[in-house]
């Protein structure tokens, strides 16, 4: 479940004996501040000021040697335990900065052939990069990608079973005020393998995930087909998903270029929020893509699994 995290531990001394317990050391110094930093397991980073310590990497890499498995609950605990003994800082009470919640499931086809069928998540900024898909909303983001290339491109160790697997990973990814986000005064480390909590984070992952909107097939479905334009919308919709395009990004610099030369003003710029909503539920409604349920189907047993 759990991948990159980020834990703040406050107090003083810690550069008297820290230091000494990492590897690549290394001190900074500018104007204002000295600090030192270094690695930590499989290359996870330690950085240590004059009140506080941070770590921050990945902690399924840390615990587990890899993060191409998912670390739950009891790991969790345990890797955070075993990071405390290391560095001797209590950092079960330290506070979470930052958590990255993940799983990959094994599909089909490779992950880059589900991307065109994901389309807008409301108030998420859609866009691709190097391969990946992502959502981005202020403090948080989703994203899709390639597990096992990604690995292969850190130098991680793939086991024979994995190796000619497509391995679809999906995060969700707290990157700033987590207290905000979670409703609670503070994130602590402990909470991270609190059952309640998880619980909670893995809900939130999962609806997630159902608020994209996802594309419909364009197999003629005679129940939405009533009238003249039903059947001109369906036409459409069909022209569109066989041209490939990635129709949310088409979408979004057709909105961009109409707006830049005033399309629809003086007369009301909601028209555009009117239109991009008009598009989107003409494209996700219909029969379901076979892809799509097969996401669907994935993702729902990695939650009941993990319960």
């Amino acid at each position: 479940m759990y991948d990159t995290i980020r834990l703040v531990k406050e107090g003083t001394n810690y550069q008297s004996f820290v230091p000494s317990l990492v590897s690549n050391y290394k001190e900074h110094i500018t104007e204002d501040n000295q600090y030192f930093s270094g690695t930590i397991g499989t290359g996870q980073k330690v950085f240590v000021f004059n009140d506080k310590v941070m770590f921050e990497g990945s902690i399924s890499k840390y615990y587990l040697g890899d993060n191409i498995k998912s670390i739950g609950r009891s790991d969790t605990q345990r890797a955070i335990e075993h990071l405390s003994d290391t560095l001797q800082v209590n950092f079960i009470d330290s506070q979470v900065k930052r958590v990255d919640a993940g799983l990959s499931i094994d599909t089909q086809h490779p992950p880059k052939a589900y991307y065109s069928l994901f389309g807008v998540s409301e108030r998420y900024t859609r866009n691709t990069y190097k391969g990946s898909l992502y959502y981005r909303l202020g403090q948080r983001e989703k994203i899709f990608y390639n597990k096992l290339a990604d690995a292969k491109a850190k130098g991680m160790f793939i086991p024979d079973f994995l190796a000619n697997k497509n391995l679809f990973r999906y995060e969700l990814r707290y990157k700033r005020k987590l207290d905000q986000q979670f409703n609670k005064a503070e994130i602590l480390a402990s909470d991270l393998y609190n059952e309640d909590f998880y619980m909670n984070l893995l809900d939130n992952w999962y609806k997630e995930y159902l608020n994209i909107n996802k594309m419909a097939t364009s197999q003629i479905n005679p129940d939405e087909i009533k009238t003249p334009s039903d059947f001109t919308n369906h036409i459409l919709k069909s022209a569109i998903l066989a041209s490939g395009i990635d129709i949310s990004e088409h979408l979004e610099q057709q909105m961009n270029q109409a707006k830049a030369i005033g399309v629809f003003e003086p007369k009301d710029r909601k028209y555009y929020t009117r239109t991009k909503a008009m598009v989107n539920k003409m494209l996700s409604s219909g029969i379901q893509s076979e892809l799509i349920q097969e996401l669907d189907t994935k993702f729902k047993n990695q939650i009941q699994f993990y319960r």
